[in-house]
C-alpha cells in the first residue's frame, strides 16, 4: 500500500505515513506517485535565460566601444592642417581677421632707459587684427610654430612695451587695430600660429619671412 500524499509505501496497520506524517489514506495496489519538481525546472530555465542575456549585452558593448574608438581615429586623420598663408594677406579665421605686416629680430626691447634682455633672441611680429565679431572679444594668444613642429608661446616680457598685444587686448565688433606680439626663441624659421578666438576652434599658420 502506498500514502496518497507522498507516493511512500507505507504499514498496512499503521494510522500515519512514516514518510510525511500524512494521515493514513491509502489506495491499494497503487503505483507510487512521483513527485513533481516544476520549481527546479523554472530554476534551471531563468539560469540558462541569464546566460544567453548576459553574452548578448557582453557582445552588444565589444562591438560600440570598437565602433566608437574607430569613429574617433576616422575624425582625426580627417582634420585638415591649419592652412599657410604669407605676409602682407589678410587671413580670415573664425571671428578674427590677421594681416601680419613685418618682423623684426633683436637682442633687447622695449624704451631705453628700462630695456626688456632676450634669454634666447626677440622676434617682433607687427600685425593688423580686426574683430569681426557681434560682440566685444578678447585676442587669443598666438603662437610660433618651428620646422619640427615645435610651438613657443608669446613672451611674458613683451607685455608693458607699448604697443604689444597683450593677453587683456580686446576689440569692439568691426574694430581694427595695429600692434605686435613678441617671441622669445632660438633664431630661425617659424610660422605664426593664429587662432579664431576663444570660442572657436579655426587655425591657420602664416609662413613669417
Amino acid at each position: 500500500m502506498f500514502c496518497c500524499n507522498c507516493g511512500a509505501q507505507i504499514d498496512p496497520s499503521g494510522q500515519f505515513c512514516g514518510a510525511c506524517g500524512a494521515k493514513r489514506e491509502i489506495q491499494p495496489n497503487s503505483a507510487p506517485v512521483a513527485p513533481s519538481k516544476p520549481r527546479r525546472r523554472m530554476v534551471w530555465l531563468f539560469g540558462i535565460l541569464a546566460v544567453v542575456v548576459f553574452f548578448i549585452v557582453f557582445a552588444l558593448l565589444s562591438s560600440g566601444g570598437n565602433n566608437s574608438s574607430t569613429a574617433g581615429t576616422t575624425s582625426a586623420t580627417e582634420t585638415p592642417a591649419s592652412t599657410v598663408h604669407h605676409m602682407n594677406e589678410t587671413v580670415n579665421v573664425g571671428y578674427w581677421s590677421y594681416t601680419v605686416t613685418r618682423v623684426r629680430w633683436g637682442n633687447t626691447m622695449g624704451p631705453s632707459f628700462a630695456p626688456e634682455h632676450a634669454d634666447a633672441k626677440f622676434l617682433q611680429v607687427y600685425i593688423t587684427i580686426r574683430n569681426n565679431d557681434r560682440t566685444p572679444s578678447t585676442l587669443a594668444p598666438l603662437k610660433l610654430v618651428d620646422p619640427e613642429g615645435r610651438e613657443y608661446a608669446e613672451s611674458s616680457k613683451g607685455a608693458l612695451m607699448r604697443g604689444s598685444f597683450d593677453i587683456l587686448k580686446e576689440l569692439n565688433p568691426g574694430v581694427t587695430s595695429n600692434g605686435f606680439v613678441l617671441f622669445d626663441v632660438p633664431f630661425g624659421t617659424y610660422q605664426l600660429l593664429l587662432s579664431g578666438g576663444f570660442e572657436n576652434s579655426e587655425t591657420a599658420r602664416v609662413q613669417l619671412e
